[in-house]
C-alpha cells in the first residue's frame, strides 16, 4: 500500500517478495514502508535495483520511540487494604502523527489496574498530536509506562496502610476465576500469581531483607529490595480478534490478494 501510494499506481502493478523473518516487536512497521518507499522511487528514477540499508545509528534516529505518558490515578481500599476502585486518566504523546497511537493506548485501558482483582474503574486514555518525534509500537506497547505507575501507587498505598508492599499486593492479585478491569472472567486457564509471588519472596530472602533495609540507614549507600508485579494478554489481546484464517479480495483489473 506504501508503495503504491507513494508512485501512484495501481497495487497490481506492486509486487513484494518477502524474506521469512520473525516477529518485528513493533520494528517492521511505518519504518520499513517508509523505506521500501524510497527504494521504489529509485529504482524507477534510475532503472536500476536499489537495496536500501540503515546503518544502526540511522536506525535509531529515524524510526519511531516509546510513547511518553502523564498519568493521574486515584486508589480507593478499605482500611485493611483490599482495593475498591481505581481513577485513571492517560495522556499519550503521539508526536507528529498517529501511527500505533489508538492501539498503544488501548492496550494500556486493559492493563491500567495492573493485575489486581477491582471491582469498580474508570479508565479514560488521550492521544495528542505534538511537535515531537513520532512514537509507534516499543516493546511492552503501552504496558511499561502504567505498569510503572500503578506498581509505584501499590506501594505508595501500602506504606500508609502500614503494611508491607507484599501483603498488599497478596490481598489483591488475580486467582482463578477473578474478573479483570475489562470483565474478563479468568476461567479457562490456571492463575498461578500467588505461587509465583511466594517463589520470588523466598528465592530473594525478601522478607528479611525488607525488614532489615528499612531501618535506619546512615552512610552515603543505602540498601533496599522492591517487588513490583505484571500481566500481559496473549497476542493481540483487547486490540482485535484472537483467530487464524485466510482473506481473498479480488481487485479490478484481476488480481488475487490473499490474507493469511
Amino acid at each position: 500500500n506504501a508503495v503504491a501510494s507513494v508512485l501512484k499506481v495501481p497495487l497490481n502493478r506492486v509486487r513484494i517478495i518477502q524474506n521469512h523473518m520473525g516477529g518485528s516487536f513493533g520494528g517492521k512497521d511505518e519504518v520499513m514502508s517508509s523505506m521500501a518507499a524510497r527504494a521504489a522511487v529509485l529504482a524507477l528514477k534510475t532503472n536500476r535495483p536499489v537495496k536500501m540499508v540503515n546503518t544502526r545509528d540511522e536506525s535509531i534516529l529515524e524510526s519511531y520511540k516509546r510513547h511518553p505518558y502523564k498519568m493521574k490515578y486515584r486508589v480507593g481500599a478499605t482500611k485493611e487494604g483490599k482495593l475498591v476502585a481505581m481513577e485513571i486518566k492517560c495522556v499519550a504523546d503521539s508526536g507528529a502523527y498517529a501511527c500505533q497511537t489508538p492501539f498503544v493506548t488501548w492496550r494500556s485501558v486493559v492493563q491500567a489496574t495492573g493485575p489486581y482483582e477491582v471491582p469498580h474503574v474508570k479508565t479514560d486514555t488521550y492521544g495528542y498530536y505534538t511537535n515531537n518525534v513520532y512514537t509507534g509500537a516499543m516493546r511492552g506497547y503501552g504496558s511499561p509506562q502504567i505498569i510503572f505507575a500503578q506498581e509505584s501507587l501499590i506501594d505508595e498505598l501500602a506504606k500508609e496502610l502500614k503494611i508491607t508492599p507484599m501483603e498488599l499486593r497478596l490481598k489483591n492479585i488475580y486467582h482463578n476465576n477473578s474478573i479483570t478491569a475489562s470483565g474478563q472472567k479468568l476461567d479457562n486457564h490456571q492463575v498461578s500469581l500467588e505461587e509465583v509471588i511466594t517463589k520470588a519472596v523466598k528465592a530473594s530472602n525478601y522478607k528479611e531483607k525488607h525488614n532489615e533495609y528499612n531501618k535506619l540507614q546512615t552512610g552515603d549507600k543505602k540498601r533496599g529490595i522492591g517487588m513490583a508485579i505484571s500481566f500481559r494478554g496473549c497476542s493481540l489481546g483487547a486490540e482485535a480478534t484472537d483467530a487464524a484464517g485466510a482473506i481473498v479480495a479480488i481487485q479490478r483489473p484481476v488480481l488475487k490478494l490473499v490474507h493469511q
